[in-house]
């Protein structure tokens, strides 16, 4: 049985206010959808890896796995008009032998390789996993976005990260609800199965250099 990691490359990256998309932006000699296949790539417990590209740049994916040998890569998919939309393509073109299925945003760059280890020995004894790290922040919860409703207990709050993994059977029922009931809007995978009762979560440590890149800051500062 195979793993197979599945990169979401289909966003715009329209925060970013820049004009390409920020999975091309380079970091150092590499763009960030480079960065992050290789990390993949050179996992010796991946088996293959999916990307899920906006249709702009798709041609352009195709080159830069071509040209950079990424033999793992056996499919470039095109990613639909949601983050969900564009992983259930992904997780829909799986095959029955894929055991494991890790769903990683083409907005962290900087995943490790013990991260994903992580994750893939995390769904040795769950079905779905999430890695996590905590939050430094004091947090308040707001339903005008002016005033403070309450303060939140820090201890009890985690901040998500990807890659996400899971058994394929988990995941693929789980987008297959979604589409019964028309549902678009998930903004991760594991949300979907929570919200379904499909199974439990489970946590493991997440990488505080994970970072996401959403805003053009967040790129100045890696490359600073």
């Amino acid at each position: 049985m195979k793993n197979l990691a599945i990169i979401m490359s289909g966003g715009s990256g329209s925060r970013m206010n820049k004009d390409i998309p920020k999975q091309l932006l380079m970091i150092g000699k590499e763009n960030i959808l480079e960065l992050i296949i290789k990390r993949f790539q050179e996992h010796p417990d991946i088996d293959l890896i999916y990307i899920v590209s906006h249709p702009d740049i798709i041609e352009i994916t195709k080159k830069l796995v071509a040209e950079k040998k990424f033999s793992k890569v056996s499919k470039i998919l095109q990613g639909g008009s949601t983050r969900q939309l564009s992983s259930r393509i992904g997780v829909f073109a799986s095959g029955n032998d894929h055991e494991n299925i890790l769903i990683h945003d083409s907005a962290r760059p900087f995943l490790s390789s013990d991260l994903i280890t992580e994750v893939l020995s995390g769904l040795d004894v769950n079905q779905a996993v999430a890695p996590v790290i905590e939050s430094s922040d004091t947090l308040i919860q707001t339903s005008d976005s002016r005033n403070v409703d309450r303060y939140l207990d820090r201890d009890k709050i985690k901040r998500v990260q990807t890659p996400q993994g899971f058994r394929r059977g988990v995941i693929l029922k789980a987008h297959s609800k979604a589409k019964e009931d028309s549902i678009d809007t998930f903004t991760d995978d594991c949300s979907m199965i929570i919200h379904y009762k499909i199974s439990d979560v489970a946590l493991v440590d997440g990488d505080p250099l994970n970072l996401k890149i959403t805003y053009s800051e967040d790129l100045d500062r890696v490359q600073n």
